[in-house]
């Protein structure tokens, strides 16, 4: 998921005629934040994804109106969209995991018997 928060800030930069130095700048990041995301590497060559008050940083910086912001929120963490889903829907726990194994993403909990 990390190429689509890179192919939407490029589309987002183009858009807002900004560079990645202004919005490492407006958004208070450093370069090298800025370049970890769009290079989805980390120091350590493990992919990158950045925290929750990172992509909050970059919405303030290009200025994201909240439906731009909930868009580039949910492309950074798939996982939320779920989580919407399972709150909505008031799931179990058992229901939630299903849900979040067929999206392919992490489940929640411990595996513990009762």
């Amino acid at each position: 998921n990390i190429e689509k928060i890179e192919r939407n800030l490029r589309f987002l930069l183009k858009r807002k005629n900004m560079k990645r130095g202004d919005l490492a700048r407006k958004g208070q990041l450093s370069r090298a934040t800025i370049s970890r995301i769009f290079r989805n590497k980390n120091d350590k060559g493990s992919s990158y994804r950045p925290a929750p008050e990172v992509v909050m940083c970059i919405c303030i910086a290009l200025k994201l109106d909240e439906n731009e912001m909930k868009e580039l929120f949910l492309i950074a963490f798939p996982e939320w969209k779920c989580w919407i889903e399972i709150s909505r829907r008031k799931l179990s726990m058992h229901d939630a995991n299903v849900l979040l194994d067929e999206n392919g993403l992490p489940t929640l909990g411990n595996s513990i018997e009762e």
